[in-house]
């Protein structure tokens, strides 16, 4: 049997309103990536609680297995970012995806030289245009060939047109690039002015004609004498849906460079939960890290067993919350974590495997780096079936009163899927 990183035994969906996501109403499916492996189409979805996504491709001959491999979190399919199905035939249907991500994805064949990956496509289901990354070298001292990079809509939809502007709000004049395939997720444009901070955005067309834009970011390339140089810095600039006012508040990681840190990062904080056990590895007392949660909505994963992540809403204004400062605090825990992300074999049992029995009137200890301990009394506990229309975002959402939640995987593993069936959710008031 030929091994295959998978992901860890977690993965929350988006938590739903947190963003505005939109109906997809057109489409016309479009050629998409190429390389040595299988040649990928843009994939097509049905809108609705969740998205369900259809993938088609065109299979390499002396394939004796294919996978088809999803991620939320890059496109660099390293050891745990990315869920593995395997696949027969030239085409798939996967059910569930979360709404308004960014998905990679590509199909992996093995053969009788080995593995043999496409090209990676990229594609954002039931939600806007996406941008991810710009590149740029410098043509001389005063301008730059640019390369743009993002996720488009998965179909069905319409044309696309790259916009770049001097003025955030596109209110100015912009140039516009275009019209580019539904399934186009990359454009080079030559002599973009250097030294000189430019806006970028995609806008998508329906076939009932309206567009859909994605969020504006900003890139600058700056060039010296000679055209040496070439250091391109990218970042989100102010989104301005349609209506709005330029001075519309930014809704991006990039948006809040100084703020918003993409990795897991530590604090002193611990979590205990009284008379309920912990993780077969893990003390009394969780350690609690945090994770900043991105303009996707997408909650990242602990680090191991025993971590307790506790999720930071600062990009989204009205959610989230710190104990003892009021809102509404998220936190996750593995149910299991295998060994082999350590260089084992077997499972262990995880941190947030007996939260699921816990029941109303129990506690909830938030031990904070500064030494006040904050208690909260649980109100529910409810086993949600993966890609229900249960509403997550309400867990994050302030309200009056101080809330604690915990998330976990539960239900039965679908090894097919690579995932639990059901999120474990536990959610308490402020004692």
């Amino acid at each position: 049997m030929t091994e295959r990183n998978l992901p860890r035994r977690f993965g929350l969906t988006v938590l739903a309103g947190l963003l505005a996501v939109f109906a997809l109403l057109s489409v016309t499916p479009a050629p998409g990536a190429k390389a040595a492996g299988a040649s990928l189409s843009h994939p097509s979805v049905n809108c609705g609680a969740n998205a369900t996504v259809a993938f088609q491709w065109q299979q390499i001959s002396g394939g004796t297995v294919q996978y088809l491999d999803l991620s939320v979190q890059d496109g660099s399919f390293a050891k745990d970012t990315f869920a593995g199905t395997p696949v027969t035939g030239s085409s798939f249907t996967w059910g569930g995806l979360q709404a308004g991500a960014i998905h990679w994805w590509r199909i992996n064949t093995n053969t009788s030289a080995g593995w043999q990956p496409s090209a990676t496509g990229t594609f954002v289901p039931c939600g806007n245009p996406q941008p991810l990354t710009v590149n740029g070298t410098c043509a001389d001292a005063n301008n730059a060939n640019i390369e743009f990079f993002w996720a488009p809509m998965a179909g069905p939809n319409g044309i696309q047109y790259l916009d770049i502007s001097q003025n955030d709000a596109f209110s100015a004049g912009f140039q516009g690039a275009g019209p580019l395939n539904s399934g186009v997720f990359t454009y080079k444009w030559a002599n973009v002015k250097a030294n000189t901070t430019w806006y970028y955005r995609i806008n998508q067309r329906q076939t009932d004609g309206s567009w859909k834009a994605s969020p504006i970011k900003s890139f600058q390339t700056k060039c010296g004498a000679g055209g040496t140089g070439g250091t391109t810095s990218a970042s989100a600039a102010a989104s301005t849906p349609s209506g709005s006012p330029a001075s519309y508040a930014p809704t991006g990681p990039a948006g809040s460079s100084k703020e918003f840190n993409p990795n897991v990062y530590g604090s002193n904080d611990k979590l205990t939960v009284p008379g309920v056990a912990t993780g077969s590895r893990c003390s009394s007392a969780a350690p609690v890290n945090v994770r900043d949660v991105p303009s996707n909505g997408q909650l990242g994963d602990p680090t191991n067993d025993c971590d307790v992540v506790r999720y930071d809403f600062k990009l989204f204004p009205g959610y989230g919350g710190y104990p003892g400062d009021g809102g509404a605090t998220v936190l996750a825990g593995h149910v299991d974590y295998s060994l082999a992300h350590e260089g084992g074999t077997g499972a262990v049992v995880a941190v947030g495997q007996y939260w699921k029995t816990m029941k109303k009137g129990d506690t909830i200890q938030y031990i904070r780096g500064d030494g006040k301990t904050i208690s909260y009394t649980v109100q529910w506990v409810s086993a949600v079936p993966l890609g229900s229309d249960f509403d997550y975002s309400t867990l994050a959402r302030q309200t009056g009163t101080e809330s604690l939640s915990l998330i976990t995987c539960g239900g039965t593993w679908n090894a097919a899927a690579h995932e639990y069936d059901e999120r474990n959710v536990v959610f308490s008031l402020r004692s």
